[in-house]
């Protein structure tokens, strides 16, 4: 299960790294080029690239069990963060 979930994390990593990548490259007066979504995306990749660089030393130290809780702690508290925002959302 470890394995798994490590390898969609960097599945995920670059496809944050593509879709950050081509902010760069839509025209100024597009709505998503805004200086502040480029931030908000560039931040959310290093999160992931920090958690992917500390689980990918773990495992290359084969200290599996601290890679997992790593792991499982920030897709943890990644889940709760986002039942939050469904929780306090404006649905109306």
């Amino acid at each position: 299960m470890f394995n798994l979930l490590f390898k969609a994390h960097l599945g995920i990593t670059v496809l944050l790294i593509y879709s950050w990548v081509r902010l760069f490259f839509l025209p100024d007066t597009a709505r998503d080029a805004r200086p502040a979504y480029k931030l908000k995306t560039g931040f959310v990749l290093l999160v992931f690239l920090l958690v992917a660089g500390i689980v990918s030393y773990f495992r290359w130290q084969e200290n599996l069990q601290v890679a997992g809780y790593i792991l499982y702690g920030f897709y943890g508290l990644a889940l709760c963060g986002l039942l939050w925002i469904l929780k306090n959302i404006n649905w109306h």
